[in-house]
């Protein structure tokens, strides 16, 4: 007796469903296992090419078939792709896979992942304004992001943008609807050295860390609720006379040269509506200097490490800028605990603040 076909039976949603876990081409094939499955790929809800050391030129014929081929009702939530070699001219074919109908793919995709992994042989380079009006998440890990890719104008939808390890060769980042970035482990810089400019002012959330080349200049973010920055050693935003703060030597390009006045305000200004902001840096940055410190009106939860506190100074002047701060976090190492025990006295007689210290040997 031949087994019931139960998969078959179930409806069509749940299929569609579990198709999206398999590669775009293995989902295509499931249409010759019987009438019902024959259509199904063709209202799947994810296209997904993640299978390793795919070459982008390989996949570019079938994947124009399948766009064309797509039922046109059929909306597309993710299109993930994360082939490890690329070359130059493949950067047209992405962009041409994820805009919208009317220009290639007849799927309105609203959520976009592009994990690049770039090889020995270099980076894809993105750089023609992306445009869809259903795009809500868009992730980006590798490639070279130039000329206008970041601005984000003609995606109204744009919610939440991560990128990681891209190198971004752009002046501008900018969306009027995003809520939430991540830029984690990037490089700024262009031929003309000039920083980035973040200009997101419904954003909420934020997360900047760990990136390298000149930390781009946060333009106001009246929304924002919750941010994390990050300054390491690979930042170029660094002292190369003094191991804290701002050095006396008018030869220092990075304390004295900073292309917009002040470099002080790179940052603050932009995090100074944050309720929650959390601030690490290495010894020699310079852009957390608090001599340039805004009044942060909302802020109620805030954490520092030793090197962003610096001194004294810095410490007291923390507080006099945070009218409404309820906790606070330092992170110290030994030979910066005589900060701790000034902002704990001056908290003790002055305000109530939750203190909290975290103390790295």
């Amino acid at each position: 007796m031949v087994a019931a076909d139960r998969i078959s039976a179930l409806p069509d949603g749940i299929l569609q469903h579990v198709l999206g876990f398999l590669q775009a081409d293995e989902a295509v094939r499931t249409s010759v296992l019987a009438p019902c499955w024959r259509d199904l790929w063709r209202t799947m809800p994810v296209l997904r090419i993640t299978r390793r050391r795919v070459f982008v030129q390989s996949i570019r014929r079938f994947m124009d078939h399948l766009f064309l081929l797509r039922d046109r009702s059929g909306l597309l939530d993710a299109l993930l792709i994360d082939c490890v070699r690329h070359l130059e001219d493949d950067a047209l074919n992405i962009n041409l896979w994820i805009r919208d109908p009317g220009t290639h793919c007849c799927a309105r995709p609203r959520w976009c992942a592009c994990p690049w992994h770039a090889d020995v042989r270099g980076h894809v380079s993105l750089y023609p304004p992306l445009v869809s009006n259903h795009l809500t998440r868009l992730e980006l890990h590798g490639p070279t992001l130039q000329a206008q890719y970041l601005d984000f104008s003609r995606c109204p939808g744009l919610k939440d943008l991560k990128m990681t390890s891209c190198k971004i060769c752009t002046g501008v980042v900018s969306s009027l609807s995003l809520e939430r970035l991540c830029i984690d482990q990037c490089s700024f810089g262009g031929d003309d050295r000039r920083r980035t400019r973040i200009s997101a002012p419904r954003l909420t959330w934020l997360k900047l860390t760990a990136n390298s080349g000149r930390t781009p200049v946060l333009e106001d973010m009246p929304l924002l609720v919750t941010a994390e920055v990050f300054i390491d050693d690979k930042s170029e935003d660094t002292c190369q006379y003094k191991d804290q703060g701002y050095c006396d030597e008018n030869s220092c390009v990075n304390c004295y040269g900073s292309d917009d006045g002040s470099a002080g305000c790179v940052l603050l200004q932009g995090l100074a509506a944050a309720a929650e902001l959390k601030l690490r840096s290495v010894p020699q940055a310079v852009l957390l200097d608090w001599r340039f410190c805004p009044t942060f009106s909302k802020l109620k939860t805030l954490l520092l490490d030793g090197w962003c506190v610096g001194t004294t100074d810095n410490a007291l002047c923390i507080l006099q800028h945070t009218p409404v701060l309820e906790n606070l976090t330092l992170e110290l190492l030994k030979v910066s605990l005589f900060v701790a025990q000034i902002s704990m006295c001056y908290h003790t007689y002055h305000r109530s603040i939750n203190v909290q210290l975290r103390h790295f040997s």
